[in-house]
């Protein structure tokens, strides 16, 4: 198969897939976007992340109907496509996002410690450097002195629970992960570690209803819901019968990460650029609203960078609202006047919405400052040609010729001028 077919049939496993999803025809869709698995590019990434979410509604299904073998099976190859997370933007930030390092040493979290007495949060991290540093005495020390100042911090105390965990004292662990979850019900990670707890002391009910009580605070997170899927399989084949409550599949992504991505969007260009590369699919409601979010954030903090507004204009044409993206366009041009992508794209939206002259301003505009470009002198020929202005159409069409002359639209365009 020559490599312009094999693109060609990845764009149309994406689309299918991507349509299938659409539906709600997950297994359809798991199949076509499983063809493109092993592709590096924006489209794989997009099928990966959609693929894991079709395997993610057919194990909550499953759950749901108490097939639980089935429900850890599709849960298990979620995790394996995505990783943890079922939000969209965390997934996009957690590919294109820098890699930071947080290395901080113990001695650092100290002196941050102590500049910050009244942060439960900053005894925490300290505690947790000195553990990780080897002092696990002096961990002990600053997990209890912190619980003597913040006694019903849940943070803390599900942090004591980990360092008696890690020694091996279960019983007491437990305990304290269950002072967490008094201290602080709305707590996750607190109910998602007292679930583990009881796991481990073999009583899978509560198990079951811990990890359950996780997942509806944090819906999105598949290793919860593979988990739950796991306790509650053993729960039942204890004889014990729950009544699960799950997250819907379809929920849209809660954006708990747009304040990330919108710092990345504002310092690398090439982040939407791999987005706006591909193909038109069912599902670029999703991915582009939520893009444009991350672009309205962006500008919220930027307000006169052209790229920005030049981004922002081409998500909002891919969503259709083409008066929002010709807004955008043309600040991007009146803060760089010079910006000739800008420029041609507001050329071709201006074409779009029936504003000829006003395209072919935006075009004898682009050529002056430097796109002297085949494709560009055949569309301002073929729009002034429709208004019935021959000499000058005459003229740019001949310049596409000459710049390219196996350029057969514009050809074409002067055969009809003589005929």
């Amino acid at each position: 198969m020559r490599p312009e077919t094999q693109a060609a049939a990845g764009v149309r496993h994406y689309v299918r897939g991507m349509d299938c999803y659409h539906r709600r025809l997950h297994r359809q869709a798991a199949e076509e976007l499983a063809r493109l698995g092993a592709r590096k590019d924006p489209i794989g990434d997009m099928a990966r992340y959609y693929e894991g979410m079709a395997h993610r509604a057919m194990g909550l299904e499953a759950l749901a109907e108490g097939r639980f073998d089935q429900a850890e099976s599709h849960l298990r190859a979620a995790l394996d496509r995505i990783g943890p997370t079922a939000d969209l933007a965390a997934y996009l930030g957690a590919i294109y996002a820098r890699t930071r390092r947080f290395d901080l040493c113990w001695r650092q979290a100290e002196k941050a410690a102590e500049l910050h007495k009244d942060d439960p949060a900053a005894w925490r991290r300290l505690a947790q450097a000195q553990w990780q540093a080897g002092r696990r005495t002096e961990a002990h020390l600053t997990s209890r002195a912190a619980l003597r100042r913040f006694e019903h911090d849940a943070g803390l105390l599900v942090q004591a629970g980990l360092f008696l965990s890690g020694e091996g004292d279960f019983v007491q662990a437990r305990r304290s992960f269950l002072q967490a979850v008094q201290a602080d019900c709305t707590d996750a990670e607190a109910h998602y570690y007292l679930a583990l707890a009881a796991q481990a002391a073999g009583d899978v009910a509560e198990a079951a209803r811990s990890f359950q009580r996780a997942l509806e605070l944090r819906p999105a997170d598949l290793m919860l819901a593979y988990q739950l899927a796991k306790a509650a399989k053993a729960a039942a084949e204890a004889g014990t019968a729950l009544v699960l409550r799950l997250p819907d599949p379809h929920a849209p992504a809660n954006g708990s990460q747009l304040d990330h991505l919108a710092r990345y969007v504002t310092t690398e260009a090439d982040f939407m650029e791999v987005f706006l590369s591909l193909p038109e699919s069912p599902i670029d409601g999703e991915l582009f609203a939520l893009l444009a979010s991350v672009l309205a954030a962006a500008l919220a903090g930027h307000p006169d960078y052209a790229d920005l507004h030049h981004h922002r204009s081409r998500v909002c044409r891919r969503l259709g609202r083409a008066g929002e993206a010709i807004e955008h366009a043309r600040r991007a041009i009146q803060i760089n006047s010079r910006y000739l992508k800008a420029r041609l794209h507001l050329a071709a939206l201006c074409v779009e919405t029936g504003q000829a002259d006003q395209a072919v301003e935006q075009f004898r505009q682009a050529i002056a400052d430097g796109a002297d470009w085949a494709d560009v002198h055949c569309q301002i020929g073929e729009l002034l040609l429709a208004r019935g202005n021959r000499t000058a159409a005459r003229r740019h069409l001949e310049r596409a010729v000459q710049l390219n002359a196996g350029y057969a639209r514009a050809t074409k365009a002067l055969v009809s001028l003589a005929a």
